[in-house]
């Protein structure tokens, strides 16, 4: 009979070492992609980011700008904004 030889430690850890990294690399794209989505959809949030984490909202600004929607984007929010503080004014 042939016998099976084990693998070593070492090779067990470094298996499981890329497995692992694999699942926060898919755990992170899926995160991102949510984010994004939502920024993507949603003027609100947008608002949100842009009040608690400007660079980001910056950088979302710029993708859009390279591929052709933000700046219409960017522009749609901050008329939205403006009005939003003018009628909260008028209360």
């Amino acid at each position: 009979m042939i016998r099976k030889s084990e693998k070593s430690p070492v090779w067990k850890i470094i298996k499981r070492g890329i497995g692992i990294g694999i699942a926060a690399e898919v755990a992170f794209l899926v995160g991102s992609y949510a984010v994004w989505h939502r920024m993507n959809t949603n003027s609100d949030f947008r608002k949100y980011m842009h009040e608690n984490y400007p660079y980001f909202l910056e950088g979302f600004y710029r993708v859009g700008e390279l591929l052709g929607k933000g700046a219409e984007i960017r522009q749609l929010d901050a008329t939205q904004w403006n009005n939003r503080s003018e009628v909260k004014k008028d209360w």
